[in-house]
């Protein structure tokens, strides 16, 4: 019997991964060939792709192809040398290798630290929302702070999750926090990023500067970093702004969460009282305006993450006590099993990608935009050699560095996997060795 929990490139669903890094390349493949339009009905025409998918890829194509997969795969790998330097900045440490130690800093990797979202905008609409809220019951108190399917901010989640103030593209997300009487630790919580669980490091690789690199293994779901920064209206950025993340859209989140509120949705659950008639008016006028989180000079190491067309991790608009978008928190989790070593990156937007990375991105995916001559040649076997080959190179470090350490605190009989014992104490032994795995696995930081 075979423990359920198993961490190792033979247990990864390299099927799923294929399938989505398909869909990212006819996506890619429509916005290159039809620049500035949008899908009609939300839908690419991709006949032409298929055809030509279907036909035999030429042996010069593969050759490209084979070399773009090696480099992509040392692309996406953040090795530490023997000796490094930290460069302290304002409560954010920036790690250098010996063999980089001639790199000269520009002036856009200065950034001080800043633990959570500061609101910069000083808007009338601002100010009245935040005070109105002194008067409104906004967060949970479940008894003893164990949230159940009852629970005020869980009931709002399935709120979004299944009515129109819900769109699966934008990842809204609302969750229980510190205000809550189960201050955002119960199971329906957005989890905070473990504090070590990623570093900053210069790429050595690449010319893209300084990158996040993952020091543990994340399980697709877990949060992986969180962006904070200055909350600004939109409109006060410049247009291509590299840093900005938009967590607010008037004319698409605005008219969602309107119907969210106006009495249909919210009051409609006997845990959820409907809000008061000038808290929704205040919220209706700050709905008027598009707002952003500028991590340029306040945040956290998140803002270091780089762009990827086919990226790691996915942005999460993570709401709480209720639908004020000032309380809105971008928070980053894994889309795909990440080892430590491996660069974290997350997709800036296709539209900045196609306008501002279209000749420089450094992401190294098979999809990537200065690789646009070949996705009609990308095949699945392409995509699932990269994968394969990704994961056999960050693999065998972790099972030497993590793996095999938790082998040996744990009772040798509960490894044997090879022989199979039917009575129910040898049961209940891998059962506990599941727990133990899965609880070690997520709270050990791998230092490689």
């Amino acid at each position: 019997m075979k423990s359920k929990v198993s961490i190792s490139p033979q247990n990864i669903n390299i099927e799923k991964l294929v399938r989505e890094a398909m869909a990212m390349t006819d996506k890619m493949w429509w916005h290159h060939n039809n620049p500035g339009n949008k899908p009609e009905n939300g839908k690419m025409n991709l006949t032409e792709l298929r055809k030509k998918q279907s036909e035999e890829v030429p042996e010069e194509m593969q050759e490209i192809i084979s070399k773009a997969i090696k480099d992509g795969v040392q692309a996406m790998i953040l090795r530490t040398e023997k000796n490094r330097k930290c460069v302290k900045m304002n409560g954010i440490n920036l790690f250098v290798n010996e063999s980089e130690f001639g790199y000269e800093m520009t002036d856009n990797a200065y950034c001080e630290y800043m633990p959570t979202n500061h609101i910069a905008c000083h808007s009338m609409a601002a100010t009245t929302v935040m005070e109105a809220e002194a008067e409104e019951d906004l967060f949970c108190h479940c008894k003893d702070g164990k949230c159940t399917a009852s629970c005020k901010c869980r009931v709002i989640e399935e709120m979004f999750k299944n009515q129109r103030a819900y769109r699966k593209a934008d990842r809204r997300y609302h969750s229980c926090s510190f205000e809550c009487d189960c201050k955002g630790q119960c199971r329906s919580s957005v989890k905070d990023a473990p504090e070590e669980g990623t570093e900053v490091m210069l790429h050595h690789i690449t010319e893209k500067g300084f990158a996040v690199r993952a020091k543990q293994y994340f399980a697709p779901g877990e949060t992986v970093a969180e962006m904070t920064g200055e909350l600004v209206p939109t409109n006060t950025l410049a247009r291509d702004d590299p840093y900005a993340i938009d967590i607010f859209n008037a004319e698409y989140d605005g008219k969602e969460l309107l119907d969210f509120l106006d009495g249909k949705f919210i009051g409609a659950h006997k845990t959820v009282k409907k809000y008061s008639k000038s808290y929704i008016r205040n919220l209706e006028n700050l709905y008027e305006n598009d707002f952003s989180i500028n991590p340029t000079d306040f945040s956290t190491a998140g803002r270091f993450m780089s762009s990827s067309c086919f990226p790691n991790v996915k942005t999460t608009i993570v709401y709480s006590g209720g639908a004020n978008p000032l309380r809105a928190r971008a928070i980053f989790t894994a889309v795909m099993p990440i080892f430590p070593n491996m660069e974290i990156s997350f997709n800036y937007g296709i539209d900045y990608i196609f306008q501002q990375l279209k000749d420089v991105c450094k992401c190294g995916m098979l999809c990537c935009v200065t690789n646009s001559h070949l996705y009609e040649y990308l095949r699945d076997e392409h995509w699932k050699r990269f994968f394969k080959e990704l994961y056999q190179a960050v693999y065998p470090e972790f099972k030497e560095n993590v793996i095999n350490e938790i082998k040996g605190k744990l009772p040798q009989p509960l490894f044997d996997s090879k022989k199979k014992k039917k009575n129910s104490a040898s049961r209940r032994k891998i059962n506990i060795l599941s727990r133990a795995r899965k609880a070690t696995l997520r709270s050990n930081r791998a230092t490689l």
